[in-house]
């Protein structure tokens, strides 16, 4: 159970009270019972001695545990509800984890019927203690982790990776008087208590602080004694991306007190995690769950009203029994025998007085109409469809949200390039002379880089070999792009693709007429005169190595023959086209402009590929 903080946190800060926390793991089957023991161990810790190993549901005065396991798509998933009830209100713990092939699932959720917020309750602790547990591809720990020295390639690679929690990172130095590094990182596990389970924490040495700063051209920097928070989603040639990441200075550190700092960062990392949709799986299992009490509670209405039917006509053959024993009794005939026989029959202690009363009243008592029974338990589904019919709308709303935001520091960085660019021309001008200049907007976008602007999937495919003539190769599967056009009902993604075959072409013809010489993501950034572009942060250079390990393959792309012998090449190297719901489409290219074909290679062009965010989804 929780500790109970006020919701109302610091800077305006509010949340719904909850702690939820949904970690993967990579461990082979058989870690369950690991959990288990965990489980086993917590509710003993409670006062509660409980075997696990099946469904039961069990009360102790205001306490009442739910154990339910189940087996879906070749997946075990359990799940474990206490309810409880103290000075602080209602709170309802619910730990499920789902055992399958590949990857597992934990979920730790806590809620409070007042919204009290409850602190990272020690059950999370424990599961993370002895299992390993990930949010993406990275390690969720229950304290700090440390790093020293001058390799921060881990560091940097969980601030930019593909993650749903935030990332905490302390920073250091060696000045005399500094406080005692150990000392600090204690200090800094405390003001980040509550986001145990919910983010990462990571502590720099002070060589470790100086090699970060050093990194990205400073844009990754954490000064000394301060707490620097970076939200998911950052883009490192993106400067628009880290405006959301906050910063708790030396003076804050030093002059608040421990709690406040704790809510301050606990509310924070919560925030994160209620801006994002629930993981699938998660969702799914949550739901199977639900459905499954709400049968369980259409089960006992139907046990109970068979009940109801079986003691109402129990009581009325008692009835007439009594009536004639009392006949036969009156007539001076001697049937104690008959009376016996009746009673045994009837499953009767006996024929006292009070027995007959009893199931008198039975017999006379309501009871519940069968018709009545079943238009209930429609109704429980009815409910259960449309609650789960809500849910997927909200997630829905809340992963457009997130994209829309993403999609807005986007829009706005490129929107702040381009006034830069604008005002350097206009000063550029001014120093030759120009006042006022015309435009013919009809002839901005060059003809020289792009066949026509395609108006459909399927118009672009018809017409991709056009590209070759501007030194794009295209071997993308065709029916994998056509099949974007159900996926892509705006547009936004056909247009990307455009544009960005368009850099391609452009970038391979300033690098012929010399006009530039380098890459392309530096291309993108350096922009020369009269060559199309593409947004810089919407171009990404490599995978995470998670990715590379696990679905490396789905990278090898085709390429033609004069390129490489075997028929292709992997190609890291994409363009992220549209935000649509999880399933953002890439186009993946292979640059050989200083190969065979002084070309680029577009491999692939369709639904992002599997990455630890899609897993689930391809």
């Amino acid at each position: 159970m929780g500790t109970e903080i006020a919701v109302e946190g610091p800077a305006g800060l509010r949340d719904s009270g909850g702690y939820n926390a949904w970690l993967t793991t990579p461990a082979a089957p058989g870690w369950l019972s690991d959990a288990i023991d965990q489980l086993t161990a917590w509710l003993r810790w409670k006062g509660l001695d409980v075997d696990l190993t099946s469904d039961a549901v069990v009360t102790e005065g205001e306490r009442l545990l739910r154990i339910r396991r189940h087996h879906k798509d070749g997946e075990d998933a359990f799940r474990l509800v206490l309810s409880e009830t103290n000075e602080g209100g209602h709170w309802t713990t619910t730990v499920t984890t789902v055992e399958g092939a590949e990857v597992g699932w934990v979920g730790v959720r806590v809620v409070n019927d007042g919204r009290r917020i409850a602190s990272a309750p020690r059950i999370a602790r424990n599961l993370l203690d002895v299992l390993d547990l990930r949010d993406g591809p990275y390690q969720v720990r229950s304290e700090p982790l440390v790093e020293r020295g001058h390799d921060v390639e881990g560091v940097l690679d969980l601030i930019v990776g593909d993650r749903r929690g935030a990332v905490f990172v302390a920073g250091t130095d060696a000045y005399p008087g500094a406080p005692v590094f150990e000392e600090y990182v204690q200090q800094v596990k405390g003001w980040t208590s509550q986001a145990v389970g919910l983010a990462h924490v990571v502590v720099l040495d002070p060589v470790a602080t100086q090699s970060l700063g050093a990194e990205a051209d400073g844009a990754m920097r954490v000064s000394p004694w301060t707490i620097r928070t970076f939200r998911p989603g950052l883009d490192p040639a993106s400067p628009a991306t880290l405006r959301g990441h906050r910063t708790l200075g030396t003076a804050t550190l030093a002059r608040e007190r421990d709690a406040y700092l704790a809510r301050l960062i606990g509310l924070f990392a919560r925030s994160i995690l209620d801006e994002q949709p629930e993981p699938r799986r998660a969702a799914v299992w949550r739901r199977t769950f639900d459905r499954l009490d709400s049968r369980d509670v259409a089960s006992t209405l139907s046990n109970l009203a068979g009940a109801a039917s079986f003691q109402a006509a129990t009581a009325l053959d008692a009835a007439v029994v009594a009536d004639a024993a009392v006949v036969v009794e009156a007539e001076g005939i001697v049937a104690t025998a008959e009376v016996e026989r009746i009673r045994t029959i009837l499953s009767l202690p006996d024929v006292s007085d009070e027995t007959l009363q009893a199931l008198a009243d039975a017999a006379t008592a309501p009871r519940l109409d069968p018709e009545q029974l079943s238009e209930a338990i429609h109704r429980i589904d009815s409910l259960q469809d449309a609650l789960e019919l809500r849910e997927v709308e909200l997630e829905e709303a809340k992963r457009e949200a997130w994209d829309a935001r993403q999609d807005a520091v986007d829009l706005d960085e490129e929107i702040q390039r381009m006034d830069r660019r604008n005002r350097r021309l206009a000063r550029l001008l001014a120093e030759h002379g120009v006042a006022q200049v015309w435009v013919d907007e009809s002839h901005l976008e060059s003809e020289l880089d792009a066949p026509e602007q395609p108006g459909s999937w399927q118009d672009l495919v018809n017409r991709m070999d056009e590209w070759a003539a501007h030194s794009v190769v295209i071997t993308a599967d065709r029916d994998v792009m056509v099949d974007l056009d159900g996926l892509d009902l705006d547009g936004r993604a056909l247009e990307a693709t455009w544009r960005g075959l368009r850099a391609l072409a452009g970038y391979v013809r300033a690098k012929r007429e010399g006009a530039f010489d380098g890459g392309f993501g530096a291309y993108l950034n350096a922009q020369p005169q009269g060559f199309p572009t593409f947004p810089p942060q919407a171009y990404a250079p490599t995978e995470t190595k998670e990715t590379m390990d696990r679905w490396g393959h789905e990278r090898d792309l085709p390429v033609p023959l004069s390129v490489d012998s075997s028929g292709h090449r992997v190609m890291e190297q994409h363009l992220r086209l549209a935000r649509i719901a999880n399933r953002d489409p890439r186009l993946h290219f292979y640059d050989d402009t200083s190969g065979a074909t002084g070309s680029i290679i577009v491999g692939y062009i369709g639904p992002h590929l599997t990455n630890m965010k899609t897993a689930g989804l391809n």
